[in-house]
């Protein structure tokens, strides 16, 4: 039954997840700096390999140095997943940065400065702020192209 392995892989994702942010917690290795949340896990459809996601306040060099200590401690983590889960297979884990919560407050910084009326600052772009950009003035373009008798097309892109 289909739905009863999705499932599965939800239970496991979050069971993976707190079973990880506990352990993570206990580490006692020196790389790990700033303040680390793990946000998420995903699996691969063969449940061998986990990829964790995690955000980190803090520097760059804090993020460089605890990407190093959680790679470092992956075996480690390992092990004690398969003391503590009643599971023939302890997926591989995979430590990726999650710059998500970091974006979106920066987001929202710049919500803010044009909701106030702030010009929006030019100097100091970093290539986010570039994109961000040419997602505003590609979506501007689709307006303005957009005809008032709606739109030539399916909504799954054949013309009718």
């Amino acid at each position: 039954m289909p739905g009863h392995a999705f499932q599965r892989a939800d239970r496991l994702r979050e069971l993976l997840l707190q079973e990880l942010a506990g352990l993570v917690r206990e580490l006692k290795d020196p790389g790990l700096a700033g303040f680390l949340t793990l946000t998420g896990v995903d699996l691969s459809t063969d449940l061998k390999s986990a990829r964790v996601f995690y955000s980190l306040l803090g520097t760059d060099e804090d993020r460089k140095n605890t990407q190093e200590a959680l790679e470092r401690s992956a075996g480690h983590l390992r092990r004690q997943l398969f003391g503590r889960l009643r599971l023939k297979r302890i997926p591989a884990l995979v430590f990726a940065f999650d710059a998500t919560p970091r974006e979106a407050g920066r987001v929202d910084a710049l919500l803010e400065s044009l909701h106030r009326g702030d010009p929006a600052p030019q100097s100091g772009l970093d290539s986010s702020d570039k994109w961000l950009d040419s997602v505003a003035s590609d979506e501007s373009r689709r307006q303005k192209r957009r005809r008032p008798g709606g739109s030539k097309r399916r909504p799954d892109g054949r013309p009718r």
